[in-house]
């Protein structure tokens, strides 16, 4: 099939992240997660015991990291399969995070935090007045001050992906790039099963709009978890703000 003709359905987040998005990504995620969550935690400034929200939180990576690093640590999902597994992770630690089924679009949870992070591209699957609804809820489950991670891919670096096909652990990725929605499609295969994502691309300038028409105040961005400068040439687009 020719790159240029496959599509996701709008609600594909709602019943794509099962076991085939986990055989072709887990090893990446498992080996970086440690590095991710240390960042997280040097990143928004984070004293031990303090309450943190991770949104999409998926199989629990990060939120199990950080809750034994200390913090009070509660995981938010939309995939009750995701969720299992992070169950699974957390094991019976007395230091286990709280998992949550639900929407980011529509958080009902019974508490605010100190702050909250969003990781590894979760953010962007929605339509562009749903995303704003997500930033309004994570805000509303924010304290005053708190602070809110966002770690999306850097645009510049995904545009040239356009019309490749790799290979990863389990299968291929065909990726093509919509340029009038901003929208990165990613069509994952194995075998006859098949993935396909479509995720909303942000400049810094259009991310900065948004936060502060939705309760945040922008400010630092780094371009990878080292801590480096954001810029063009970096992977990540790593956005820290500030709820007020």
């Amino acid at each position: 099939m020719p790159t240029a003709l496959f599509s996701a359905k709008s609600d594909w987040w709602k019943k794509e992240f099962e076991h085939l998005y986990l055989d072709a990504y887990r090893k990446r995620l498992d080996a970086s997660a440690k590095k991710e969550a240390t960042s997280v935690s040097h990143f928004l400034k984070l004293k031990k015991g303090q309450a943190v929200l991770d949104v999409a939180c998926g199989y629990g990576r990060h939120a199990v990291i950080l809750a034994r690093l200390g913090y009070d640590v509660t995981g938010v999902d939309f995939s009750k399969t995701q969720l299992m597994l992070a169950k699974q992770l957390a094991g019976k630690s007395k230091r286990a995070p709280v998992f949550v089924q639900g929407d980011m679009c529509n958080l009902h949870l019974s508490r605010v935090f100190d702050a909250a992070y969003c990781l590894f591209t979760s953010f962007g699957f929605f339509s562009d007045k749903d995303q704003e609804r997500a930033l309004r809820s994570i805000r509303t489950h924010l304290k005053p001050g708190g602070e809110f991670l966002l770690d999306l891919p850097n645009p510049s670096r995904v545009l040239p992906l356009h019309g490749m096909t790799q290979v990863v652990e389990s299968g291929t990725v065909s990726h093509r790039i919509d340029l009038k929605k901003k929208r990165w499609i990613m069509r994952l295969q194995q075998g006859r099963r098949q993935f396909v994502s479509s995720v909303r691309l942000y400049s810094l300038p259009e991310l900065r709009t948004l936060m502060s028409h939705n309760g945040f105040r922008f400010v630092r961005a780094f371009g990878d978890f080292e801590g480096s400068r954001y810029g063009q040439k970096k992977k990540r687009l790593i956005v820290v703000a500030k709820a007020i």
